[in-house]
């Protein structure tokens, strides 16, 4: 087989990498204004603040886990990859 050079391997991250941050963009808003009436924490409240960090980072990997296992499984590649050939 013949691999794909650096810069389509980079062009292909960077699609993926764009659907990924509008799924972490989504969640955080669904997070910011369901979860917590529409604000965040105040700044004094910085364990709050972090819990809340935590718990986003946590989603947005489970996101990226998924995203990546589920294209990969049944599609052979994500969309950056399937895109870029």
């Amino acid at each position: 087989p013949v691999y794909a050079g650096f810069w389509i391997r980079l062009a292909a991250k960077l699609i993926d990498g764009l659907i990924l941050a509008g799924l972490a963009a989504a969640v955080q808003q669904i997070y910011a204004t369901g979860w917590h009436g529409g604000h965040l924490p105040a700044p004094p409240a910085w364990a709050e603040f972090f819990q809340a960090q935590l718990r986003l980072l946590s989603v947005n990997f489970v996101i990226g886990l998924l995203y990546a296992t589920y294209f990969v499984a049944w599609h052979g590649g994500t969309p950056g990859k399937l895109a870029l050939g």
